[in-house]
């Protein structure tokens, strides 16, 4: 079908040459809809060149759009006027915007008698034709700017790339364009906000190279209605970009935080973008402005069961919202998980993203409270003494549970007649290696005694050999009425395999029950490779 005509099918109303060309030039200016300057802001967010500096038009200087225009300048996507102009405040019009965000991504479009009609059918061509565009002339709202620039930078639409294009071709998409070495997650500690507010955002770098990456430099690109608050690892701040250089060990992560606040120039509907780089793997991330989102009728708690764990341990974490309002509310609840958790499961069709929890559209009653829970995992790499924490967003309000890991917490060690202690052959030690644990077991009664003993491995160990008669029940190993005669000790050994899949790093652990005494006792083994 003829480009026009599927045009005027879609009810988009085309105007003729002479009315492009003067309103592409126009005399007045629109007093409605995003700005040039800002739609130009926008589309360079997509692009990694940003070396532009400033006085690149008559009326674009130093202001904190000029590196921004200045860039898109001088690498061709955009003129300005005939006078030398640019008239950043001006609104900007579908067409004008088409052709930026095209030109930008590098799409190839052809020529046209009508400057404006090879960009439209590009558009149409790849079903990118913005639903919510009525009137190709009208002035841009921030909902059109934001669904156009979606749309000519998702992967899905292949438009074809040159120059301008950053190097990660998924690079408008929230799961970011990982390559084979180096892996980004970005979460944000909310996606809606309002004027005033602190957002931080959790960046986690992991090397999945070989080996280790030094100096691995890390670029997140701020949209210019954040205000710069601080950022963990040195990271330089300048303009709208803050550096960081970073060490990552082989298949290790490393976490990078970042605070801003949104400024008071910034407007209920705005999106803010915010985008990382990592090498070659990208991540955008886009916030909008919603001066409704804090409800201070909804209530969140959280409890902890049990308060005190071990490496290995699964914890529940029970959710409250309360609903002080006397309307029925729908909310989406976020639970962002400490870099020692491992998702187990979650209630009410929880969804696991990242090191993110996502519950959508959940029913609160009018003055009544709904419960979520979940279930995590304590990793083997917790410290004894380490606190993990969970946190839970929703409707602007939070809460946060720690939970405090504590080698010592299930351990009865307390009974004087029989004394437990195990030791590794080697720490650390390296996946695939066999570890022998000697478990020594002290009769300080005057009594000969007989004693069950049960050994737990860790997931991250496999059986090897097991002594004494010993039984193998899963990951257990138990011993039967040994016999341990009056102040004396009794030896048995256990030896295992680190599985391949644990991490560097890592800590795998060793677990001993004594029955009827009721002693624990655990024996860590540091894996490094």
């Amino acid at each position: 079908m003829h480009t026009l005509r599927l045009l005027a099918a879609l009810g988009i109303l085309l105007p003729t040459l002479a009315q492009a060309q003067t309103y592409y030039y126009p005399v007045s200016t629109p007093t409605s809809g995003v700005s040039r300057a800002s739609f130009v802001q926008m589309t360079m967010g997509y692009v990694d060149n940003l070396q532009g500096g400033t006085n690149c038009f008559t009326d674009v200087k130093t202001q904190s759009y000029a590196p921004s225009v200045c860039a898109a300048k001088a690498q061709g996507i955009v003129t300005g006027d005939v006078n030398g102009t640019f008239r950043p405040d001006a609104s900007i019009t579908f067409i004008e915007a088409a052709a930026v965000a095209l030109r930008a991504k590098g799409a190839s479009v052809g020529s046209d008698v009508i400057w404006y009609r090879p960009y439209l059918k590009a558009l149409s061509d790849r079903n990118a034709f913005p639903s919510s565009v009525s009137n190709i002339l009208n002035p841009m709202s921030v909902t059109q700017a934001q669904e156009l620039l979606t749309n000519v930078f998702s992967a899905e639409h292949s438009f074809t790339n040159n120059s301008h294009t950053p190097t990660s071709t998924n690079s408008s998409s929230n799961d970011g364009n990982k390559n084979d070495d180096v892996q980004l997650t970005v979460i944000a500690s909310s996606s809606s906000v309002d004027v005033g507010d602190t957002v931080t955002y959790t960046m986690k770098v992991r090397n999945n190279d070989n080996r280790d990456l030094n100096n691995l430099k890390v670029y997140a690109f701020i949209d210019s209605d954040f205000d710069f608050v601080s950022t963990s690892d040195d990271g330089n701040y300048d303009k709208d970009r803050i550096d960081w250089e970073i060490d990552v060990d082989k298949d290790e992560t490393e976490t990078i935080t970042l605070k801003l606040r949104v400024s008071g120039s910034a407007e209920e509907g705005d999106k803010l973008s915010f985008r990382v780089k990592a090498d070659d793997s990208e991540i955008r991330k886009t916030l909008t402005i919603d001066e409704e989102h804090n409800n201070d009728d909804l209530k969140i708690s959280i409890s902890d069961s049990p308060s005190s764990v071990e490496p290995g341990d699964t914890v529940t974490y029970t959710i409250r919202l309360e609903n002080e309002d006397d309307n029925d509310l729908r909310v989406d609840v976020r639970a962002l998980l400490d870099d020692d958790m491992e998702f187990v499961s979650a209630s009410d069709d929880g969804d696991e993203n990242d090191d993110e929890i996502e519950w959508d559209n959940i029913f609160v009653g009018e003055n009544d409270d709904e419960t979520l829970t979940l279930k995590v995992r304590i990793s083997n790499s917790a410290n004894d003494g380490d606190t993990v924490r969970l946190e839970v967003r929703s409707e602007g309000q939070e809460d946060t549970e720690t939970t405090k890991v504590d080698e010592d917490n299930m351990s009865s060690n307390n009974n004087d007649d029989i004394a437990v202690s195990i030791s590794d052959s080697q720490d650390p030690a390296e996946r695939g290696e066999i570890v022998m644990y000697t478990i020594r077991l002290k009769n300080n009664t005057n009594n000969d005694q007989e004693v069950d003993v049960v050994a737990t491995l860790d997931p991250g160990m496999t059986i090897y050999t097991n002594s004494d008669g010993s039984e193998r029940n899963g990951r257990e190993i138990r011993w039967r009425d040994l016999l341990i005669q009056d102040d004396d000790d009794r030896v048995v050994n256990l030896k295992v395999r680190i599985n391949s899949y644990v991490h560097n790093g890592d800590t795998v652990r060793l677990k001993v029950h004594v029955g009827t005494f009721n002693v624990d006792e655990v024996e860590t083994t540091r894996v490094e490779y």
